[in-house]
């Protein structure tokens, strides 16, 4: 049984951003799509949380293993 990784956050991210590519092409055609703008802002919001929540968190790992020479 394969084991999936869509759990992780990098996979996430990635996720997201393909979708919002989708979302960027579909208003350059209809530009007066309002609820689809909202929600590519919304999407990009979760997208830049979601990094830093990431880069936080490797941070810390790293400070972890230099702390205790792990």
């Amino acid at each position: 049984m394969k084991k999936k990784k869509c759990g992780l956050v990098k996979y996430q991210i990635l996720y997201l951003s393909y979708k919002i590519n989708k979302l960027k092409t579909h208003i350059k055609n209809n530009p007066k799509d309002i609820s689809n703008k909202m929600s590519l802002i919304k999407m990009i919001s979760k997208r830049k949380k979601m990094n830093k929540y990431l880069e936080k968190r490797e941070n810390g790992e790293k400070g972890l293993r230099a702390r205790f020479r792990i």
